[in-house]
């Protein structure tokens, strides 16, 4: 079995079950729920009615990514460590795929999956904006709002909800996940000291404003680490994805080793 072959087995399975999960829909359908009565007039569907389509499909992507991280973080807590729980870890170690595939493919399957709702949302959004102010580009604005706003911050969060819950449990992590995103996501910088307003907020600020004109949130605001905090432009919502990509990676790389580590042990 080739390397390749072992990494799509594990997506496929794991994407599988993910999407099939009754609680990822129920979660994020409550959150949503909540978002739409909380915000009331300030939601993007309120813009005037001239305006541009990317600040519209931006703006709705940025205010669902103020909460649906929360939700999809949650959810993974326990992806991972359940092989140990279950007691399989010692018989998954024996396949031919190693505990660096099974992370990855995890790890890429569970966050298509729960990426899904996210996007059939927004499509959903996009349809509505489509009809209510005559252009179909509305639709391919919101695709393109997932792609760039929301989907590195899910992607940074599901790596460390993965791995996270390793070294301590579950529960607790999700308890201090939920603390950090709205210390590091919604708390004014200038109040409490906090890495909110600056390239490494998975919300997606940067993003939002600097190539769709929506809100900026929290971005470039005074604060902590001055250097993480350039003006809103272009190059900085590139820097944004980039950032959280990179820290992704080097995450989940650091986590395949320790996996490994732990395997030959």
């Amino acid at each position: 079995m080739t390397s390749m072959t072992a990494l799509g087995g594990v997506f496929a399975y794991e994407f599988r079950m993910q999407i099939r999960k009754r609680s990822l829909w129920l979660v994020l359908a409550a959150l949503l729920a909540f978002m739409f009565v909380a915000a009331g007039p300030q939601f993007a569907a309120n813009l005037p009615a001239d305006a541009p389509l990317p600040k519209v499909m931006g703006g709705w992507m940025i205010g669902f990514n103020l909460l649906l991280p929360v939700g999809v973080g949650t959810l993974l807590a326990d992806r991972l460590t359940r092989d140990h729980k279950l007691g399989v870890s010692g018989l998954l170690d024996a396949l031919p795929a190693g505990p660096g595939t099974r992370l990855w493919g995890k790890y890429l399957g569970t966050l298509a999956a729960s990426a899904i709702p996210v996007l059939i949302t927004i499509i959903g959004v996009g349809v509505y904006e489509a009809f209510d102010r005559g252009s179909v580009a509305a639709i391919g604005w919101g695709i393109a709002a997932f792609g760039a706003i929301s989907l590195p911050g899910l992607a940074f969060v599901a790596a460390f909800a993965l791995l996270v819950p390793v070294a301590i449990s579950a529960p607790l992590f999700r308890v201090l996940f939920i603390g950090y995103w709205f210390w590091g996501n919604a708390l004014n910088p200038e109040w409490i000291p906090s890495l909110n307003g600056s390239l490494l907020t998975p919300v997606g600020a940067y993003v939002s404003a600097g190539l769709f004109g929506s809100d900026r949130l929290w971005a470039s605001w005074p604060g902590p680490l001055q250097f993480l905090r350039p003006h809103i432009s272009t190059s900085a919502a590139f820097a944004e994805m980039a950032l959280l990509l990179g820290v992704t990676i080097v995450a989940l790389t650091i986590g395949q080793w320790l996996l490994a580590r732990r395997s030959r042990s």
